[in-house]
């Protein structure tokens, strides 16, 4: 990395990636070099909200609102740059209150919820505990409206050991662009999702 200073060009004060390449001739000698510059401005801003910010949750190590609502920026971004779509799962744990004052705030039952939901996903997706009960997985990229579906699915039957524990799962999903443009309006269709299934996806757990 280098920095394009004023005195170098009076234009641009910016850092940068710099890439050399050679040109060859036709007998494959070096001709001469041509250098390009990278602006990185963005990037470095976008590492340093990041450096800022508290990121994770600490009772699971999973994301916290703060990283979920920057990757989901991110990922709003790249959606409507490339005309793609993106899912979002509301995961609630009903009961949980009640089973965790039992076991005194022990914090396993929370730990063993995530290990499940990150194996439940790719490693391109983002899960976050964002409330006391609640968890949010992010779907930078989908392939069609099933997927998340797909992927609710998947996670509620990882899930169904803590039927054992006098805890319900329900399950929300919202997509964009058709659910939500932005990150509450996605976070508000998911959780209006969940509250209708809710009977079907308890029964089923």
């Amino acid at each position: 990395m280098c920095c394009i200073k004023e005195s170098a060009c009076p234009t641009f004060n910016f850092p940068a990636f710099l890439t050399i390449s050679a040109v060859h001739d036709g007998d494959e000698q070096i001709m001469n070099d041509v250098a390009g510059f990278t602006n990185i401005s963005d990037q470095l801003q976008y590492e340093k909200r990041l450096s800022q910010l508290e990121l994770r949750d600490g009772p699971t190590g999973l994301a916290n609102r703060n990283l979920l609502t920057e990757r989901t920026n991110q990922a709003l971004l790249q959606a409507e740059r490339y005309g793609r779509s993106l899912g979002m799962l509301c995961i609630c744990l009903d009961g949980f209150n009640e089973v965790n004052n039992i076991h005194a705030g022990d914090d396993e039952l929370l730990k063993l919820v995530a290990q499940q939901l990150v194996a439940s996903v790719r490693a391109t997706d983002t899960v976050a505990r964002i409330t006391a009960n609640e968890f949010v997985v992010l779907l930078p990229e989908i392939e069609d409206a099933d997927h998340v579906l797909l992927v609710a699915a998947k996670i509620a039957k990882s899930l169904d050991e803590l039927s054992t524990l006098n805890v319900g799962t329900s399950i929300g999903v919202a997509r964009y662009p058709t659910d939500g443009q932005d990150m509450p309006g996605l976070l508000r269709h998911a959780d209006e999702d969940r509250f209708r299934n809710k009977p079907r996806l308890l029964s089923s757990v």
